[in-house]
């Protein structure tokens, strides 16, 4: 009797539980936009992209957005259009530039007429780099055999009094490197086979050391030493002396406090109690729908650049040399031809 109670119970439960529905809605797509223009000369570059939402199962799947007609629109009512160079990525004209104290606005209408807007950005003018520095720099190890180590680039500038002034930094170098081709051998027969080309090349890098940005908000009014980009020394950038150019540019307020979101979120340690990542919202907007959501920033800045070389003696300690038994044209961006500004 008492079996037959519990078969009972059993198959009341069962009956109360709802099957799973593994329906699901179509995807919802958000518009990506990456990309901004400067005082410089173009091509400026901007692309375009849909992704899904964060968190869904198709969460990391991009998909280029094509044959859209795209432009930037200035203050005094100009239009450029930007041509389409490859899938979803379109570029000004070579001689478009933005010109400080005017502000710009990026338009985009897709294949399938919807269109968008990024709210008007100012180009404004730039604080002038009075000069940059170069410092030995060790990262903390727990292998004092096993380090790294380099040169850390320091801008200094005045910065204006009674004005609120916003910073980004972005850095790129060209150095020397010597190979020997004269060393190289077949990988399949494991015989020498001395090449008569290249022993020595320049290579053009840009650094990449994160968003690197600054409000003044404490700092209104005093000169300032920033540091600005680490070139870690991997045993080829400093056989011989290596040149740094950095581009102190400016900012809005919006930009800067879209970028400073987006630091914090990417600075985001995995600890269980962090905030998931989110979408933050940027300066694109729908003109056909103001709730929808999209992702990216449409940013115009003006240029300070200065560029200094940094000797092989700054460094207090060096790695170990690289050695490379082939041509040094094998290398990505390289030439055995010095570039028109190298001294």
């Amino acid at each position: 009797m008492r079996n037959r109670i519990y078969i009972f119970c059993l198959l009341v439960l069962m009956a109360c539980i709802d099957p799973l529905d593994y329906s699901t809605e179509r995807e919802e797509k958000l518009l990506v936009v990456e990309g901004f223009i400067t005082t410089e000369p173009g091509p400026h570059t901007v692309t375009i992209s849909l992704s899904a939402r964060y968190g869904s199962f198709a969460d990391g799947i991009i998909q280029r957005v094509r044959s859209a007609q795209v432009n930037v629109r200035d203050s005094d009512g100009l239009i450029t259009e930007m041509n389409e160079v490859q899938n979803g990525i379109y570029q000004t004209p070579a001689s478009f530039q933005a010109f400080p104290g005017k502000s710009y606005s990026l338009q985009i209408i897709t294949q399938g007429g919807k269109r968008y807007f990024s709210l008007p950005e100012q180009a404004v003018s730039a604080i002038p780099i009075d000069t940059l520095f170069a410092t030995y720099k060790r990262l903390p190890s727990s292998n004092p055999a096993n380090f790294v180590s380099g040169a850390e680039i320091w801008t200094r500038f005045k910065d204006p009094s009674e004005e609120r002034n916003y910073y980004m930094w972005q850095a790129n170098g060209t150095y020397i490197i010597n190979t020997h081709p004269e060393n190289y051998f077949d990988r399949n027969t494991f015989a020498p086979a001395p090449k008569d080309c290249c022993a020595t090349c320049w290579i053009e890098e840009t650094y990449n050391n994160g968003v690197s940005i600054l409000s003044d908000f404490n700092l209104d009014g005093n000169t300032v030493n920033w540091p600005v980009a680490f070139i870690e020394d991997d045993g080829g950038r400093f056989m011989e002396k290596y040149l740094v150019n950095v581009k102190q540019q400016s900012l809005t307020k919006e930009a800067y406090q879209f970028l400073n979101l987006l630091n914090n979120q990417l600075g985001i340690s995995g600890n269980i109690f962090d905030p998931p990542p989110a979408t933050i919202r940027g300066n694109i907007l729908s003109i056909d729908d103001p709730d929808e959501s999209t992702i990216g920033y449409f940013r115009v800045s003006d240029i300070s650049n200065y560029s200094i070389y940094v000797e092989r003696s700054v460094l207090e300690e060096h790695q170990k040399e690289r050695v490379i038994n082939d041509d040094c044209q094998i290398l990505r961006n390289s030439s055995i031809f010095p570039p028109s500004y190298w001294e």
